[in-house]
């Protein structure tokens, strides 16, 4: 029964999903995951403009660990990048004037999940999953522009920390199709508390300043998995993931009266594209 087991992965809190296992039997499953990732930052006014901060793409690499004992499920998992995105540009505005902008960008994510298995899978139906657990996630991008104006040089660096955390909600349905593989459907909702921290230094000194505020994200995934042989099973799954930031609901006891705020408020979308593949070890 294990070798046609479902696992698969989601992005609010990664969930394995355990598949037909007795009501007495205990699993341990170590998995890796290998995702490319395209990301897009969009601030939006009150006023309905917005525009895009950077776009993104950058690989990862998730170890996770997952135990299961009948009907309930654990997981704990790790993410972070092993290719960090890279950008340089050259502006001209005159003869004398130029900008050379490079920009960098990471995100490491850890995670914990507990589960329980509604439906077990042994029948017609498929299998369906509810699951809740705890999330924290931090996106960081730098920015380096030297600026020439009429023989003058300038150097200035801005380093931005987005980062959530919080408790999360989902589900997870998956229907096995024989020996072939298991189609998995997987949605997510999370409570979350964001900050928005930036540091800006300047030829004529530092600035920086701490943003707290309700967060919220959301996640669909589909994934099929099989078995590649023995206790080894493979997945390849597409997740979106939307994280949202949101000025208006700014926590006003841990960002402080000294913060600038924009007269325009404004919310921060942080949308993730990903397609991971992923291998897991069962015993």
């Amino acid at each position: 029964m294990k070798q046609n087991s479902a696992r698969s992965i989601l992005a609010v809190g990664l969930l394995m999903s355990f598949g037909t296992a007795s009501a007495a039997e205990f699993a341990v499953a170590p998995s890796i995951d290998l995702s490319y990732k395209s990301s897009t930052f969009d601030f939006i006014f009150a006023s309905g403009s917005g525009t895009s901060l950077i776009k993104p793409s950058y690989t990862t690499l998730a170890p996770s660990l997952g135990l299961s004992l009948g009907r309930f499920y654990g997981l704990v998992a790790y993410e972070s990048t092993i290719n960090d995105w890279n950008s340089t540009s050259l502006e001209v505005t005159a003869p004398t004037s130029n900008a050379f902008k490079q920009q960098s960008f990471e995100r490491n994510e850890s995670s914990l999940t507990f589960g329980y298995r509604v439906m077990d899978g042994s029948g017609k139906l498929g299998a369906v999953n509810i699951f809740a657990g705890y999330l924290q996630g931090v996106s960081g991008w730098s920015s380096t522009t030297s600026r020439y104006t009429t023989g003058t040089l300038s150097i200035d660096n801005l380093h931005v920390d987005f980062s959530e955390k919080g408790p999360f909600l989902g589900a997870n349905y998956s229907y096995p199709f024989g020996n072939k593989g298991t189609l998995s459907l997987s949605a997510a909702y999370g409570m979350l508390s964001g900050l928005l921290k930036d540091v800006e230094t300047t030829g004529s000194g530092s600035t920086n300043q701490d943003l707290y505020s309700k967060s919220s994200g959301l996640s669909m995934g589909i994934a099929w998995s099989g078995n590649l042989t023995g206790s080894m099973n493979y997945r390849l799954g597409l997740k979106y993931v939307n994280y949202s930031f949101d000025v208006n609901k700014l926590d006003d006891k841990l960002t402080g009266t000294s913060v600038s705020i924009p007269s325009d408020t404004f919310v921060i979308k942080e949308k993730i594209y990903s397609l991971n593949f992923g291998v897991i070890s069962y015993f």
